[in-house]
């Protein structure tokens, strides 16, 4: 946390106080008159009372994206009235081609983000986060600044039909009693197609929480009305690319779920039988935006407590199994209540084990994920080698998931997939000099970002971190094939965990659901120290926020940048470049490894917008070449 604040206080020093000017005074001076409208930097948070220069004029929103892609700007509308009756009205982008109105994207800031620490005097108040879908009713000035703000979040949607170039266009600004405002758009579509969000080479680790979205829609569980709730929940997560799912087979793991996805019903001698109902039409909700995807975590393990401090997960003490804790179904009536199954190290957990990883091999086979299921979750405790045998003795060459301070390569003898490791994570990103090649292991390594990501962590972390930590090195001369190379994205988020528990006078309190069971808090490693939600619940669904934006942006260059080095690191590709094309590409990524290894303020500063074209206009020269060069 204390990290976060820094660079955090940094970032608004930097970015945010414009010369000259200080305290309240600036602000009662940057105070427009009538309807004004501004440009602010996608890469910077902005703030409620964000000090506005006087002699600001407005420029051009300024973006660039990849056919298939998207991209980013940010303008505000001010006033000292109340802002009323606010609306945008979008026009055709024109040039190479005409690209329909429908193409750009326009939603509403909400002031609902984290409140930045003082910055030279300055009370800059709460950020703006949550993007609406239509503006707000009314718009009141701020008590201290007299200045109503709300900040339009434009988004250009490329299609991936697009014809490369420069387009241009507007949107008008309007609000009731107030002259319109006209604000011009300046798009550059480079010609490299970024791929389907399903065949993405990044490779995101999100908790979805199904418990938090019907409660805080009032929803009834698994009901046609929360299907619809998360349908929209992984059309958000696609872009971001969300490549994990989690199965909770177990009740009150450190998610805080009530009852577990897996349900079971007795058979006609009482032995349990596994229903997977539920989970296929979660797997069925989550195929159709993120498609195949890599990882589904059967959760069926937890340690009986877990404070999640860092230390030896081998020592006997982190090693232990809690009672197991399951979700039975009345084959009759439907109505579901909770159990403990059978106990560890007895011929019925071997029995009941085998039939779950059976049947749940075979739903995922059935939609194309045949080789998706992983065991787990270890994290800075581990099972013992009795419960491992038995979860995996119908599936052993199954491999287990770990979210841990350490990163873990195999347990007990049984191989680790995927992995989301704090510090000890075996690789460093650097500067310059040799760069490792997260993408292209075959080890699913992530970095679990709780020192860097929270829901309080400044744009430019969003739009870096991952790529910077892609790029990790190993030390030694490890192969580039080794799986301590770089990593390949961020794991352990929280995707909707929003604030749903209410205290005993039924008002909310400040607890998610990840921290609802004191036994299984996992400590140090609780969500609640991470992001907890990268989505906000709007009024009638999950909706963006400006850091999932920013996460977007990151994964969409990642993509173009992985899309080049498979070009430089296979000795043939690499030929076929040749040796200027080869040289341009090795410069530009050293640039791009500078300027996301700096991050924070110094990221924000830069042009970040045009660095990115480059970045899609250099993916597409080594796209035409290597299809050239096939014969």
């Amino acid at each position: 946390m204390r990290i976060r604040l820094a660079l955090l206080a940094v970032t608004v020093c930097a970015c945010w106080a414009p010369a000259g000017l200080g305290g309240e005074a600036a602000q009662e001076a940057a105070a427009p008159a009538g309807l004004k409208v501004w440009n602010h930097n996608a890469a910077v948070n902005l703030f409620v009372r964000e000090p506005r220069d006087p002699a600001a004029t407005l420029e051009p929103v300024k973006m660039s994206a990849p056919r298939n892609g998207a991209s980013m700007g940010v303008a505000v509308v001010g006033a000292q009235a109340p802002l009323k009756g606010l609306k945008v009205q979008t026009g055709d982008l024109t040039g190479p081609e005409v690209l329909p109105a429908a193409a750009v994207q326009v939603r509403y800031m909400l002031p609902d983000g984290q409140t930045a620490p003082p910055g030279k005097g300055v009370d800059l108040g709460a950020s703006f986060d949550t993007l609406a879908e239509v503006p707000p009713a009314e718009v009141a000035p701020d008590a201290k600044t007299g200045l109503a703000l709300q900040p339009l979040w434009i988004t250009a949607n490329v299609p991936e039909s697009a014809k490369p170039g420069d387009y241009s266009g507007t949107l008008t600004v309007s609000a009731e009693g107030l002259p319109a405002v006209k604000v011009a758009l300046a798009l550059q579509v480079a010609g490299w197609r970024l791929p389907a969000p399903k065949d993405y080479s990044v490779q995101m680790d999100f908790f979805e929480s199904a418990d938090s979205v019907a409660m805080r829609y009032g929803v009834e569980m698994w009901s046609d009305a929360h299907l619809k709730l998360l349908d929209r929940t992984f059309s958000l997560l696609a872009p971001l690319a969300a490549k994990t799912l989690y199965i909770t087979a177990v009740r009150r793991t450190h998610l805080g779920n009530e009852q577990a996805l897996v349900q079971w019903v007795r058979g006609a001698e009482g032995q349990l039988e596994p229903d997977l109902s539920v989970v296929e039409k979660y797997l069925d909700v989550a195929r159709k935006h993120l498609g195949a995807v890599p990882s589904v975590v059967l959760y069926c393990w937890e340690p009986p407590y877990s404070q999640g401090h860092a230390g030896n997960p081998n020592s006997p003490g982190r090693q232990h199994d809690r009672p197991i804790l399951l979700t039975l179904k009345s084959a009759k009536t439907g109505k579901i209540r909770a159990i403990t199954g059978p106990e560890w190290g007895t011929p019925e957990s071997l029995e009941m084990w085998g039939k779950l990883s059976g049947a749940l091999q075979k739903s995922l086979a059935d939609r194309g994920m045949g080789d998706s299921l992983l065991f787990g979750i270890m994290g800075d405790h581990r099972p013992t080698k009795t419960a491992m045998d038995e979860i995996a003795n119908a599936a052993p060459q199954t491999k287990w998931a770990v979210h841990s301070h350490f990163y873990c390569l195999a347990h007990h003898g049984y191989k680790v997939g995927l992995c989301a490791a704090v510090w000890g994570i075996g690789c460093n990103p650097t500067e310059s000099g040799e760069s490792g090649y997260g993408w292209k292991s075959p080890f699913r390594l992530t970095l679990n970002s709780r020192y860097d990501l929270g829901n309080s962590s400044p744009m430019p972390v969003w739009m870096t971190l991952a790529e910077k930590w892609m790029g990790a090195k190993a030390p030694g001369k490890g192969g580039e094939d080794s799986p301590l190379n770089g990593t390949k994205g961020m794991g352990r988020m929280g995707a909707d965990f929003w604030l749903v528990l209410k205290d005993g006078r039924g008002e909310p309190n400040r607890r998610r659901l990840c921290g609802r069971y004191p036994e299984s808090a996992w400590g140090q490693l609780s969500l609640e120290n991470c992001t907890t939600a990268i989505l906000s619940p709007g009024p009638d669904g999950p909706l963006a926020t400006a850091r999932a934006e920013g996460l977007r942006q990151c994964v969409q260059a990642m993509e173009a940048r992985i899309s080049i080095e498979r070009a430089l690191v296979d000795n043939a590709q690499r030929a076929r470049l040749g040796d200027d094309l080869a040289g341009r590409c090795r410069k530009l990524i050293d640039e791009r490894r500078r300027a996301v290894f700096q991050g924070g303020a110094v990221f924000a500063k830069s042009d970040w917008v045009t660095s990115a074209g480059q970045l899609y206009v250099l993916a597409q020269e080594v796209a035409e070449k290597l299809a050239a060069g096939k014969p």
